[in-house]
């Protein structure tokens, strides 16, 4: 689970990142990434409401996302905000296969320690 000081917090922070980040995707993943000027790492996750109309099941899938992105504290480069557009149902596959999704988009971004 992420901590509170890994979030992307303020609207200011989450629009620069959206609007200004480099765009990543996958069949069930949408990322933003963008570089931090301090050593900070943050995180959001967004369930848009075109595809979870209940703020009960948009909640739901964004605490299963963030429970399979568990590693990224350790995982992740320093320096950077991303945003997790979540497209598809993650209840639809296994908690090994969300891990590996979330890793794939992020190899492909580039921002995965060596």
């Amino acid at each position: 689970m992420l901590s509170k000081k890994h979030r992307i917090k303020g609207k200011r922070e989450f629009n620069s990142t959206f609007k200004e980040g480099e765009f990543f995707s996958n069949s069930y993943l949408e990322v933003r990434v963008k570089e931090r000027d301090d050593e900070e790492k943050k995180i959001a996750f967004v369930a848009p409401v075109g595809r979870f109309r209940k703020a009960t099941r948009r909640n739901r899938v964004k605490r299963i996302m963030k429970e399979a992105a568990g590693f990224l504290n350790e995982e992740l480069v320093s320096g950077i905000n991303i945003i997790f557009i979540i497209k598809k149902d993650p209840e639809e596959i296994s908690k090994e296969e969300r891990s590996d999704i979330i890793r794939d988009v992020l190899s492909e971004a580039n921002i995965l320690k060596k």
